[in-house]
């Protein structure tokens, strides 16, 4: 903040007070009195009036710059908040379960704020390189059984994935990534990942009720024991 309170007194004369401030925007420059103004008054007495009522219209505009400097001290506080509350906000809808939702949280991105949430929201998955930051922006958002439903260009009577709003999303969460070298990474070479996303989404489908049959029979062998 850019401030300044003067005052200067001499021989009876008030001259000027000055506070400013440059943060919020807001300027209060205030002449109290001068010699000259003295000398429109019939006593002294009326004059210490004027010059008490003065300073009480300074004291009240100092107050409002205090409230709005203090204001805009609280607001980062603020604007964590919400970001904070808007990651608890996806985590709880994220991964979308199924096609109506997410056909529903994709037309949604059209909107500015929603985009920009979500924009954030992937921007925070991390990943150590390309490949990684896209499969966990999209593991993060969608489910492999929803996956599994789409085709790149929608062959094989399934939808089309690369029509869908979120993926130049994904390509700009890339465009701000942590590390340079998948900040640097084409347009096509972040297709060509999301794409080996959505090619091998069946797989691993089937890698996890292996999985799941194979702690199930496990689970069955330690009860029998």
């Amino acid at each position: 903040m850019d401030s300044s309170n003067s005052s200067s007194m001499n021989d009876g004369e008030v001259q000027e007070v000055i506070v400013q401030t440059r943060s919020s925007e807001l300027i209060v420059l205030h002449d109290v009195s001068s010699q000259t103004d003295q000398a429109m008054y019939s006593s002294n007495a009326e004059f210490q009036a004027y010059s008490v009522r003065k300073f009480n219209e300074l004291k009240v505009a100092i107050n409002q710059v205090r409230d709005l400097v203090l204001a805009s001290a609280i607001s980062p506080q603020s604007s964590t908040d919400n970001m904070s509350n808007d990651f608890e906000e996806h985590e709880t809808i994220f991964p979308v379960l199924s096609y109506p939702d997410w056909e529903s949280f994709n037309a949604s991105l059209a909107e500015e704020t929603r985009k920009q949430q979500v924009l954030k929201y992937l921007q925070s998955m991390g990943g150590v390189d390309l490949k990684e930051a896209v499969s966990r922006m999209l593991r993060s958002i969608i489910t492999d059984e929803v996956t599994s439903l789409y085709s790149w260009k929608g062959g094989k009577g399934k939808k089309k994935f690369n029509s869908l709003l979120i993926v130049p999303l994904i390509i700009k969460a890339v465009r701000m990534h942590k590390k340079m070298s998948v900040q640097e990474s084409t347009v096509s070479e972040v297709e060509k990942c999301i794409i080996a996303f959505v090619v091998h989404a069946t797989d691993r489908m089937k890698r996890k009720l292996n999985r799941a049959g194979k702690n199930s029979e496990t689970t069955g062998d330690e009860v029998d024991t």
